[in-house]
């Protein structure tokens, strides 16, 4: 279960199976208070993962000729 222990300013403090950690208070819905407990859903996007790569890739190429040949 995870838990709003409590909320702290800006901070939500969590509960999992006994482990308590920080988290921003705008990624809690709107609404939520201590003691409540929360569902939580992650989810992979898939498109911004390979625009990422892709992107990295290229921050990648640019400091690195291929081949690895120097000029």
């Amino acid at each position: 279960m995870l838990i709003v222990d409590r909320i702290e300013d800006d901070w939500a403090v969590l509960e999992l199976d006994g482990t308590v950690f920080n988290v921003p208070r705008r990624l809690l819905p709107a609404g939520a208070k201590e003691g409540q407990v929360l569902l939580l859903s992650v989810t992979i996007d898939h498109e911004a993962s390979a625009r990422r790569l892709t992107e990295m890739q290229k921050m990648a190429d640019s400091l690195f000729e291929k081949g690895g040949e120097r000029s």
